[in-house]
């Protein structure tokens, strides 16, 4: 009697508990991979976290440092290189797939981006997000030149590069600016990305 009884506290435990955690889910949008709805209520959250620290990746960011492995050279990453972001332990690895030479050093490489960081962490919301920086050809890969995202419950836009490097544009007055040392301004009405060195990129928004 005892152990039915048991049996039976312990099965509607589980399904309370399991109740309760499929209703604080949200249904992704799947493609070719499954991300995050950005019309679903929390999705702001989640865009807020993407450019945190612990959700790091790539390798062009002043403030996510990386690392390598110890018996390899400190140097900036190339194809076949490894590296780990140190704020969010998560691993990068470049496979060089096309490099075709162009006119007046327009050259275009291609590279096949790897990081482990799959899940994206928000501390404030208490949530955990699968694939919220929209990989693509599967998780934990890029292949593409990176998008831009507008955040607009804070007004500042969030650029992904091609190696997952992601930057926060906030509003400057008349533009969007970045604010961590790489000086890359944003344009909305144009839809231009322009760097430091003066190259400029088309981006269309994804939000």
């Amino acid at each position: 009697m005892r152990l039915l009884f048991a049996r039976a506290i312990l099965t509607f435990s589980w399904l309370a508990l399991f109740s309760s955690i499929s209703s604080a889910q949200s249904a992704p949008l799947c493609d070719v991979t499954c991300s995050p709805d950005p019309g679903s209520s929390g999705y702001g959250s989640v865009a807020a976290a993407r450019p945190k620290l612990l959700n790091a990746r790539g390798h062009s960011s002043v403030l996510a440092p990386t690392a390598k492995p110890l018996g390899m050279k400190a140097s900036v990453a190339s194809a076949n290189e490894n590296e780990t972001n140190i704020g969010s332990q998560s691993y990068n690895y470049v496979i060089s797939i096309l490099s075709l030479p162009g006119r007046a050093g327009l050259d275009l490489n291609l590279n096949l981006y790897y990081n482990s960081r799959i899940w994206d962490v928000d501390t404030s919301g208490g949530t955990v997000t699968f694939n919220a920086d929209r990989d693509f050809p599967s998780y934990g890969f890029r292949l593409d030149f990176g998008f831009v995202e507008y955040d607009p419950t804070v007004d500042e836009y969030i650029v992904t590069e091609a190696d997952g490097t992601k930057r926060i544009l906030p509003n400057s007055g008349s533009s969007y600016d970045t604010t961590d040392g790489s000086f890359i301004n944003f344009n909305p009405t144009t839809k231009t990305l322009t760097y430091k060195n003066g190259t400029t990129v088309f981006l269309r928004t994804f939000l």
